[in-house]
């Protein structure tokens, strides 16, 4: 019997040495999210011999090895990809339909957004494979909401990816609060670490971070289009000159972007029920109909008279969500402005622009913009107490400081330069320099 080499992958595909290699599972293997990581752990798990099985009720699932082939186009050679396409088993069906005799040992689930339908499917799971691991890749359901009543629910959790799922390597996966063991998040860690993944940490709380600031920007790009008349394109306009995204253009583009965004937003209302997070009725019709795309015309500019408004409702929008995560701890500010910025694809993220715009800025347009939109329970969803400069560690989104017996070290969180970089790089100097007890400086 073949032994896994790879000791990142033992204890979760080959914890008894004399027994099978364990099967890694994706569920949901027809829909975006699932036939994106589908194709990531095919082609990474393949070499060292772990079985990958695409799972999915659809009989689109026998499609799916062709279309695979099609996505891989020539980034890998024609061998590489034969190699991973024999090593894929395709099930239509449940997870009782798997083969008789294949162990699960890893189960990535991205089946449709309902609790009843998660939760039937994870007690099934559990039934044929007891020691498997289960991790989801919900948009916004915490842990707790997940696998709080399975058994085995410290060998669960969440693994919330983003787009392009067949390449995208990064992750944000709750870990504070969360239901995942210490020592079952650890073995997790290193299984992705030795793929190459990066794994941002964050708070287990509804819609977890990265989404908050997504899907908030969407529900405002919504509200903005209804209050000021100003078309989708025009709303993207805004959006791209003050952030460098395009929240129409990119929900066009990724089929159910509008319900998962919606419903990232109504999870947030289990935490406080704001107005903060109400749905607008002209978003219904794109919720209801994942198919339903926006009217768009590329190259529309918002007329410059609805610039400012625009612009600092957007803002004040992302800055009264960004204060909710700082003043709950949902991530660190440096955290969540890499996640702005390398999962978001945000020019500078919330936290850079708070820094940016100076700390009085940011606390006048959170406040203009809860009072102007009538905001319930703005003291709590929008607290604008954390644009202090002891509030948070505002100065270091970028840049990093500590000293070690005498050594300064400047850490670096950014690898192209903008005048955000450039100017906390300058003050995390001059800090450093000012320190007597430093000797030296090394970057």
């Amino acid at each position: 019997m073949s032994a896994l080499a790879d000791p990142t992958l033992r204890p979760l595909f080959q914890p008894d040495a004399d027994g099978p290699v364990r099967a890694l599972v994706v569920a949901g293997a027809c829909g975006n999210v699932g036939f994106g990581k589908l194709g990531q752990f095919a082609r990474l798990l393949t070499p060292h011999g772990v079985p990958v099985v695409a799972l999915d009720l659809s009989p689109a699932v026998a499609e799916v090895p062709d279309k695979l082939r099609a996505a891989f186009g020539k980034r890998f050679s024609a061998q590489e990809v034969d190699a991973v396409l024999a090593n894929l088993t395709v099930v239509q069906g449940g997870i009782a339909d798997l083969p008789q005799g294949l162990t699960v040992g890893f189960v990535f689930e991205a089946i449709p957004e309902r609790l009843d339908i998660k939760h039937a499917f994870y007690r099934q799971v559990r039934a044929r494979d007891p020691e498997a691991f289960i991790f989801s890749a919900t948009s916004g359901y915490p842990s707790t909401m997940l696998f709080s009543e399975l058994p085995g629910a410290e060998r669960c959790g969440v693994m919330h990816p983003f787009f392009p799922h067949l390449t995208n390597k990064l992750w944000e996966v709750p870990t504070t609060g969360a239901v995942t063991g210490k020592a079952e998040l650890g073995v997790v860690r290193k299984f992705l670490g030795g793929l190459g993944m990066s794994l941002i940490p964050v708070k287990d709380v509804p819609s977890f971070a990265a989404d908050r600031i997504f899907c908030g920007m969407m529900l405002e790009a919504v509200r903005i289009h209804v209050d000021l008349g100003l078309t989708p394109a025009q709303v993207d306009d805004v959006c791209k000159k003050t952030l460098g995204t395009s929240p129409f253009l990119v929900h066009n583009l990724i089929p159910g972007a509008n319900y998962l965004s919606a419903h990232c937003m109504e999870l947030m209302t289990s935490e406080v029920d704001s107005t903060l997070y109400a749905i607008p009725d002209a978003w219904r019709p794109y919720i209801d109909d994942p198919k339903k795309q926006w009217p768009y015309e590329r190259g529309q500019a918002c007329p410059p008279e609805h610039f400012a408004a625009a612009r600092d409702r957007m803002l004040g929008m992302l800055l009264a969500l960004t204060a909710g995560m700082v003043e709950h701890a949902v991530a660190p500010v440096d955290a969540l402005n890499f996640l702005c910025e390398n999962a978001l694809a945000f020019r500078a993220g919330t936290p850079a622009l708070v820094h940016a715009l100076g700390l009085p800025r940011a606390r006048a347009l959170v406040e203009g913009f809860c009072a102007s939109q009538g905001i319930t329970h703005a003291d709590q969803v929008a607290p604008v107490r954390v644009f202090a400069a002891d509030a948070a560690p505002w100065h270091e989104v970028y840049v990093g400081t500590q000293v070690h017996d005498g050594v300064g070290l400047l850490s670096l969180k950014r690898t192209t330069i903008n005048h955000t970089f450039i100017a906390q790089l300058d003050q995390a100097y001059e800090r450093l320099a000012s320190d007597d007890a430093v000797k030296a400086i090394v970057i």
